[in-house]
């Protein structure tokens, strides 16, 4: 019975060699082959699931049972695709250890496997497509350019229809080659379809990092004025990266700082005019990086450049006064005075404050003039609103510069009552603040140099805070002492040399006249008096008033004696010392 069972069945099993495995002989792998076993217990369902190329029925799923020798060989099992068995339990009696099922696959299929029998036996299942899988092969030559730089992908598929080559191409013949610049490191693909499902290859072309672009600049400015050069602007990455400054050096007359993002600020020394020069550094963080150069033309500033930095434009001012503060710089070094409005301003280095600068009822013009002995001059003006409200409070001050240590008292002034005012002082060093023999009244006593703020707080019948300020400015002795003797100096040269006129350049207005009348009278003898003037000493300078003393000698009953003189230098109404009297 077992014989003719094989016999009768053996017909069947050569057709389906001889029709089914040379058909699909040389046909494309779809699924597998996957190895399914039958282990210990109950017989369990395995699930696949795998992607078809296409619909319909021109599938051929191949079963394996045991292994090449049929040893290992599974009883029993069932085997469905897509929910419909394909595979029986008869199925598995076959005396040959292959089984073919011509099968249809969808888009997306679902393979269970279940085996029963003896633990041990296993199956290999492999689904064939009838058509041949696409092949592709594809590459790019070179496969690294710089940036800028081309490579060629060339491609050759079989067993395709259509083709599509991404990014950038779309459809493409089967067969092929294109030419690409990528800006940067780009992988292309390459998709084949045919009958016999689809295949995918890629190719990669690596751009290397270029190195950032940097273009030299230039800028120019005036002497002592900062310029911000945007080093950027020109410069430029070839692969598109951002690029950064990541370093720079001084300049040679001038220092270097960075500002905004890209940006670096230069700022020439004191004095300098010409042409100086800074390197910078950029970098895309990607390694690469380039130096730049940046060129920088100063020129001569104005003899004297004049600023105003408080108030501001448009500030609303409440009270008939204002202190005015601002900056001055004399290109030359030279001596410059300042006024507000008239009302003459102290200077200190650099900087200069006037106190209590009038204004009247609404919009007041405020107008800083700075001049030098050269008869150069700097103006800076802007506009203010002044809201009175009839009970400002004054702050006087006896004296308000000196050479310290000096002192001074402060006095308070106010329309309305009132008791306990809190007087304070700051600035570059301590002022010392004392009860004085009023109130109202307290001494101060000045010791370091500089300008020192000093402020009187009152509270009015309403209870409203009310404040005044005086500044008082401590100057530099050495300075001042250098300053006044060279003037001496220069008008007793010009006496000397008979210039008297432009010995009398050095007298202030209300005393030229009297002692050009002087000058007149002594005639001749004027040179040989101005020859042998000695050399002068300062012994104090206060409010705009310096006192130096001078020895001369005189022959009294025959005997050389020593008689001192005082020589006095004041401010003048433009802020420029001129002497007085002596």
């Amino acid at each position: 019975m077992r014989n003719r069972s094989f016999l009768s069945s053996l017909p069947a099993f050569l057709v389906l060699l001889v029709f089914v495995l040379p058909a699909w002989g040389e046909a494309s792998t779809v699924f597998g082959p996957a190895c399914f076993a039958r282990g210990w217990g109950k017989p369990q369902t395995a699930a696949s699931r795998f992607q078809g190329p296409g619909t319909g029925s021109r599938f051929l799923l191949w079963v394996r049972n045991g292994d090449h020798r049929g040893a290992r060989r599974v009883s029993t099992g069932r085997i469905a695709l897509n929910g419909k068995s394909v595979v029986g339990p008869r199925d598995f009696k076959s005396p040959f250890p292959w089984m073919g099922k011509v099968v249809s696959l969808e888009a997306s299929n679902f393979l269970e496997v279940t085996l029963g029998g003896a633990p041990g036996g296993f199956i290999t299942v492999t689904v064939f497509g009838r058509e041949k899988h696409p092949a592709v092969e594809f590459s790019a030559s070179p496969a690294a350019v710089a940036s800028g730089g081309q490579a060629v992908l060339t491609w050759r598929t079989s067993n395709a229809d259509t083709c599509q080559l991404e990014p950038g191409f779309g459809s493409v013949p089967p067969k092929g080659s294109a030419t690409v610049t990528p800006s940067r490191t780009t992988t292309y693909t390459l998709t084949a379809w045919g009958a016999g499902g689809t295949a995918t290859a890629t190719a990669t072309v690596t751009v290397l990092n270029g190195d950032p672009i940097a273009a030299d600049d230039r800028a120019s400015t005036r002497e002592g004025v900062p310029v911000s050069v945007d080093v950027l602007a020109n410069d430029r990455d070839p692969d598109g990266d951002p690029i950064y400054v990541t370093g720079f050096r001084q300049g040679t007359s001038g220092s270097v700082v960075e500002g905004e993002p890209g940006m670096l600020v230069y700022t020439p020394s004191a004095g300098f005019t010409g042409e100086d020069g800074f390197d910078y550094t950029v970098e895309d963080g990607r390694s690469g990086r380039a130096s730049g150069r940046v060129t920088v033309t100063v020129e001569a500033g104005p003899p004297i450049s004049l600023r105003v930095i408080s108030p501001l434009e448009g500030e609303r001012i409440e009270g008939p006064h204002v202190m005015v503060r601002g900056t001055v710089v004399n290109r030359a070094g030279e001596e410059t005075g300042v006024t507000v409005n008239g009302v003459v301003a102290e200077v200190y280095g650099e900087v200069f404050v006037a106190g209590h600068v009038p204004l009247h009822e609404g919009e007041n013009r405020i107008l800083a003039i700075a001049g030098d002995a050269a008869g150069n001059t700097a103006s800076s003006a802007l506009n203010v609103f002044s809201e009175s409200t009839g009970e400002a409070v004054v702050l006087h001050a006896v004296g308000t510069s000196g050479v310290p240590p000096f002192e001074t008292s402060l006095r308070v002034d106010a329309p309305f009552a009132f008791t306990r005012p809190v007087f304070s002082c700051a600035g570059p060093g301590e002022v010392e603040i004392r009860e004085g023999d009023a109130p109202d009244v307290r001494w101060v006593k000045v010791s370091t140099e500089g300008i020192h703020t000093c402020t009187v707080t009152l509270t009015d019948p309403r209870g409203v805070a009310r404040s005044d300020a005086v500044a008082l400015v401590g100057l530099n002795r050495d300075v001042l002492d250098r300053l006044l003797r060279n003037k001496w100096n220069a008008m007793k040269g010009g006496l000397a040399a008979g210039a008297v006129e432009e010995a009398l350049g050095f007298f202030g207005e209300r005393s030229r006249s009297r002692y050009r009348m002087i000058f007149d009278e002594l005639g001749p003898g004027l040179a040989d008096i101005a020859a042998r003037m000695e050399e002068i000493e300062l012994i104090r300078c206060y409010d705009h008033e310096a006192e130096y003393r001078i020895s001369r000698t005189h022959r009294i009953n025959g005997n050389p004696v020593a008689v001192t003189y005082s020589i006095f230098f004041a401010m003048d109404e433009e802020g420029l010392w001129k002497i007085d009297r002596f």
